[in-house]
């Protein structure tokens, strides 16, 4: 087997079946390839993997897990080569030629990759790649790397540590940091993570409709707290960078990135400019000094308290 795709769901019924659909379309003329859904919802989904192009496996657990447990519940359960982690309500774009040359692709000489990531809007794919790079490193992997469109050779996932869990599922305000946490490891020892733009994934924006301001200070302050317990896995020059980024970030979240949201969560949150510096930095200080993350309501109480800080 080359390639396990690892996928947890909580809810079939939401989103999987388009993910489903998606993998129908792209995967129809690829080999050697695996389907885990590691599924917490309590009922079964064979029923909808009627006509996937792969062999699928169900792991069924009794109760909802942390996300990162349930993708490191799905590696091991795995048998391919190279794992390719995905989210359900993410949609694989891709024509079955490109995926065939992803297989190809997934040599010895590889370690790690991430796929093109963005959104589908109204039909239309809309990038949140940054341009001009071709090569994963320290100083831009959280700008690429993302659960949800990571790919990495399962023997090196596990002497890796798989994805830490750094907190409590759905009740941690670090949102989508264990990828940040892995991506520093491997980079940290030497791998290196290859871009693959041929390959993309779409996945709705972090500023949904619902929860829009705890999913944006929860994102800020993750990528902050990733990045300060990932710090033993810097040499002493990345340190000084990100030491140096994060405070310069700060100032710019404060003074110019604010206006990218405040239209669409004016409503919802008072002193913008300053919470999300705030978000950041206190995640960055709780995970270089080694603190537990907060819990979700922290971030609930900065988007009720216009004032208190």
């Amino acid at each position: 087997m080359k390639l396990s795709l690892v996928v947890p769901v909580v809810r079939p019924e939401a989103h999987l079946g388009k993910l489903f659909d998606t993998l129908i379309k792209s995967c129809k003329s690829a080999k050697n390839i695996e389907l885990i859904v590691v599924n917490q919802s309590g009922t079964s989904i064979r029923s909808m993997c009627g006509g996937l192009p792969m062999d699928v496996r169900e792991v069924m657990t009794q109760t909802i897990i942390p996300a990162a447990n349930a993708r490191n519940l799905g590696a091991l359960e795995a048998v391919g080569e190279f794992l390719f982690f995905l989210d359900d309500d993410a949609l694989l774009i891709a024509e079955p030629q490109e995926f065939c040359r992803l297989i190809e692709e997934l040599t010895p000489q590889l370690a790690a990759a991430v796929c093109h990531r963005g959104e589908l809007i109204d039909g239309t794919y809309l990038s949140h790649w940054p341009t001009g790079v071709t090569r994963i490193t320290v100083q831009n992997f959280s700008a690429f790397c993302i659960e949800w469109n990571f790919i990495v050779r399962r023997e090196l996932f596990f002497s890796s540590g798989a994805f830490p869990e750094i907190g409590t599922g759905s009740q941690h305000a670090a949102l989508s940091g264990e990828i940040f946490v892995l991506a520093a490891r491997l980079l940290g020892c030497g791998h290196s993570l290859n871009t693959i733009n041929f390959i993309r994934v779409a996945h709705p924006s972090l500023l949904k409709p619902r929860n829009t301001a705890t999913n944006l200070l929860g994102y800020y302050y993750g990528s902050g707290y990733a990045v300060g317990i990932s710090f033993n896995y810097f040499s002493l020059w990345a340190k000084i960078y990100w030491i140096t980024r994060v405070a310069v970030a700060a100032i710019f979240d404060s003074t110019h990135r604010y206006r990218t949201y405040k239209d669409c969560i004016k409503p919802e949150l008072a002193g913008l400019r300053v919470k999300l510096s705030r978000a950041r930095l206190v995640g960055f200080a709780d995970g270089l000094f080694g603190r537990e993350v907060k819990q979700h309501n922290w971030l609930s109480s900065m988007v009720a308290n216009g004032k208190k800080l």
